[in-house]
């Protein structure tokens, strides 16, 4: 019998719409949130990635002092304005890494960069 895996649930881009986001209409940096997952504990240690299609990435990291959710990490704008082309996207995820089990991933969030 396998251990069941954890399935976590997707982060959001909090100024985005929908699965779009409007790089211009930002007013400062952007707001990845990361809701609670099931079985949360202090020293998970939680990557959030942004890539995006024209080479730009960014992460970082937190590990839980506290399993207070939801996760909130700043992403600079330059993540997704520079070189900035019409049809770029974003991909957006983040990883649990726990003490003495597998790392595990979320599903990726595609987000559609508009000027």
């Amino acid at each position: 019998m396998t251990a069941q895996q954890l399935v976590l649930p997707h982060a959001l881009l909090q100024e985005a719409v929908g699965d779009e986001l409007y790089v211009s209409k930002l007013k400062g940096d952007a707001h990845a949130v990361i809701p609670p997952y099931e079985n949360a504990r202090v020293g998970d240690v939680v990557v959030c990635r942004v890539e995006t299609s024209t080479g730009n990435e960014w992460h970082d990291t937190y590990v839980l002092t506290e399993a207070l959710f939801p996760l909130v990490f700043v992403v600079p704008k330059a993540v997704f304005e520079k070189n900035l082309v019409p049809k770029a996207t974003a991909k957006l995820g983040y990883s649990v890494r726990r003490t003495g089990k597998p790392e595990e991933q979320s599903p990726i969030a595609l987000i559609h960069l508009k000027q």
